[in-house]
């Protein structure tokens, strides 16, 4: 037997204490073109650096663009600097008074809540959490700062750095009709301890574009082709690929940047879009514009007068989503055409649970499923399960996959898949396995591969545009599950629209999801449950103040409410997925590889804080790859610590491991929590649901109060989003 170590690729960072100025730069020259007064990307990077090169000159600094931090206060100061592809246009970039961050003071605060925590001094459910946020960002910025400012160095977000200058770094990435590359790079963060501050580094890759043509690239795409657009799932699929990529353009001898936003949507009314040079192109004649304006006072007299005409394939579509042709059919009059012409009219409510089979061409079974699953969840009520030819007769998976269609179909139909059997509880987990827990998990999903301003004027999206030429941001979308009993296998879930790309959630809408998953519990139960856990997923650690304000909240105002006398107890807590941290199995025989710890490994010191009250969980198996566990912080606790004292922090590892055994569509262990993962799935639905009344709105969508999110009640308390 080999002896192993932990290894975590943490290193301490000391120092004593610096300035961070916040950067403020504006057009200063006159704005006739009604152009963005604040630069962004490439030119506010070359606008920032020029000003520091003047301001800062006697003290190293460092700059991420939005702030400079500094060994020596610079506040107040401020420059006029040229656009150097514009110089006619200046810039004033002013550093506001700035920020003391005093390291050292820090950490004896650190230190002093760690020695008050052990001995019980605090006793606040609300004084759990604390983090110097300011002081992790302005680490953050000077480690990142040699990174950030090097030749060749591609930055992704604030902490992913590439080297895209080297081609030793790049992999082609396989089958792939984009002609991408796999770039291999780092990733950093830091966070405090109870004593210090680390530094954590780890390898990691991402894909992207090499330098081609706009064109090249798109009629190096499988799809293109030069006809109208049909599918448009393929179409999208471009869109997502091009979005945020840059791009270089002729401007006389200058090169300028700019970035896409998007791909229109509306067509060209010449599809074909014939090229001609441009000395065969001349005007035949020109409209004259007192006509256009008759034309368009006629059409709205029109509009006026009610001189509208609704056929019949209008009320087939609108009533039945049925799109009739228009070429007529020959109808053969000798034939006897006896029965309805739309027998949906007719038809009883579809029930059950429906094994659809879906084409094994992938651009098809996804247009297909996303309307099988609109029809089933939305419009009639019923619960459906696909699958594709190909996966159900495969002979070396297809036990294996039949099995997971037999799991879904249990679940939802509202049966137990399997148990976790625990020593003080037989069947069931410790402490819920009372049945007095009601266990809650929500999660926030973003729109991504999309283009939008979010205001008219602003932004490279928005310059020049008036209010309804701009797009609208997609929503986000929200998705609440809940346990119904002790044995947690069934979550009945509740989704909703969120504001575009915000975290934070609508404090009502939050309550009165809650208050739903609480009647659905009394309805199973008979009573309400005397504690609540809750798993939130998604947030930064920038963040968890506002949770705290906002949405703990609104949930203790849910639990007072229907608490009575006696308010419903509440354990919050935060599970984090996108953090840097990683462990590793490090033989001390050099000859032997570095591998995975084995599943079950919780850390709960040395690179946590003591106030805190968070740990690292991995509690899967992982066979390829590298493991990544589960980062879980206690954010507001009025229970568990008085219940189980000492034994408080062990007790909530274990529960939250055992329940990585519970989730109903596996026989083993998953990463994250079942609550997290259960949410993250009804997201994903919420989604689905909302593209496919896009592109095919129910009946029932011109009315008033219609929410295309709003489940069927035949399926809205059973597992429908399996």
């Amino acid at each position: 037997m080999y002896d192993y170590r932990l290894s975590k690729k943490h290193f301490h960072v000391d120092l004593q204490k610096c300035w961070r100025h916040e950067i403020e730069v504006t057009l200063k020259t006159n704005n006739e073109k009604n152009e963005a007064a604040k630069p962004t990307g490439i030119k506010l990077k070359i606008l920032v650096r020029k000003a520091l090169e003047i301001l800062a000159t006697a003290d190293y600094y460092a700059s991420d663009g939005k702030f400079v931090v500094t060994v020596k206060k610079l506040g107040g100061l401020s420059c006029s600097v040229a656009d150097e592809n514009e110089p006619s246009k200046l810039y004033t970039v002013k550093l506001s008074e700035p920020l003391n961050i005093d390291f050292g003071q820090i950490l004896e605060f650190l230190r002093d809540t760690k020695t008050k925590w052990a001995s019980s001094q605090i006793t606040d459910p609300m004084a759990t959490f604390i983090t110097p946020s300011d002081a992790l960002d302005t680490l953050g910025l000077i480690l990142s700062h040699t990174a950030r400012n090097k030749q060749g160095i591609t930055t992704v977000g604030r902490s992913r750095f590439f080297d895209t200058g080297d081609q030793q770094s790049r992999e082609p990435l396989s089958d792939s009709e984009w002609n991408l590359k796999i770039i291999r790079g780092f990733r950093q963060s830091v966070r405090p301890t109870d004593d210090s501050f680390l530094l954590n580094i780890n390898a990691t890759t991402a894909v992207f574009i090499p330098v081609t043509s706009v064109a090249y690239f798109i009629s190096n795409s499988a799809w293109f082709e030069d006809k109208p657009r049909k599918d448009m799932t393929k179409y999208q699929a471009l869109a997502a690929r091009l979005v945020g990529a840059r791009i270089a353009y002729k401007a006389g001898s200058k090169t300028r940047f700019k970035t896409i936003q998007g791909l229109g949507e509306k067509r060209t009314q010449n599809g074909s879009l014939p090229l001609f040079p441009h000395e065969h192109v001349f005007t035949l004649k020109a409209v004259n514009e007192n006509m256009s304006a008759k034309l368009q006072a006629k059409f709205e007299e029109s509009k006026r007068n009610g001189e509208y005409k609704i056929s019949v394939q209008d009320y087939f579509e609108f009533q039945f989503g049925v799109k009739l042709s228009q070429e007529l059919p020959l109808i053969d009059l000798a034939m006897d055409r006896e029965g309805p012409v739309i027998p949906e009219s007719q038809k009883s409510p579809i029930k059950g649970i429906h094994l659809v089979v879906l084409p094994d061409n992938n651009m098809d079974a996804k247009k297909i499923y996303g309307l099988v699953k609109k029809l089933g969840d939305i419009d009639f009520g019923f619960h459906t399960v696909s699958i594709t030819p190909r996966k159900l007769t495969s002979p070396d998976k297809g036990g294996d996959i039949r099995g997971n269609v037999a799991l879904k179909f249990n679940l939802k139909a509202g049966g137990i898949n399997h148990l976790v059997k625990s020593k003080s509880m037989g069947f069931g987990l410790p402490f819920i396995g009372e049945g007095d827990t009601m266990v809650v998990g929500y999660d926030v999903s973003h729109p991504t591969g999309v283009g939008f301003s979010k205001e008219p004027g602003k932004g490279s999206a928005g310059e020049g545009k008036k209010p309804e030429d701009v797009k609208p941001p997609p929503p986000s979308f929200v998705g609440l599950v809940a346990s119904v009993d002790k044995y947690l296998n069934n979550w009945p879930a509740v989704a909703w629209t969120n504001k575009s790309r915000v975290e934070m959630l609508d404090r009502e809408k939050l309550r009165n999801s809650l208050k739903s998953r609480l009647e659905l519990w009394k309805s199973r139960n008979e009573k309400f449950p005397g504690h609540i856990i809750v798993y939130r997923d998604g947030v930064s650690e920038g963040q968890y103040k506002e949770v705290l304000d906002v949405e703990v909240e609104a949930i203790r105002e849910v639990c007072k409410e229907y608490g009575g006398e006696t308010p419903i107890k509440l354990l919050f807590i935060i599970t984090a997925k996108r953090h840097n941290t990683r462990f590793y199995l490090k033989p001390k025989n050099r000859g032997l590889p570095v591998s995975n710890p084995k599943n079950g490994l919780v850390v709960d010191s040395g690179i946590t804080v003591t106030r805190n009250w968070d740990f690292f969980l991995q509690p899967h198996h992982c066979s390829r790859g590298t493991a990544r566990p589960i980062h879980y912080i206690v954010l507001y606790d009025d229970f568990f610590r008085r219940r189980y004292d000492s034994g408080a922090a062990n007790q909530l590892e274990q529960l939250t491991h055992d329940m990585s055994y519970s989730y109903g569509r596996a026989t083993k262990a998953v990463s994250i929590c079942p609550p997290v993962y259960y949410a993250d799935l009804v997201c994903t639905r919420a989604k689905l649901h909302y593209e496919e009344h896009k592109i095919r709105p129910s009946p029932q969508a011109g009315a008033a109060d219609y929410d295309p999110l709003k489940i069927h009640a035949n399926v809205a308390d059973r597992m429908y989003y399996i």
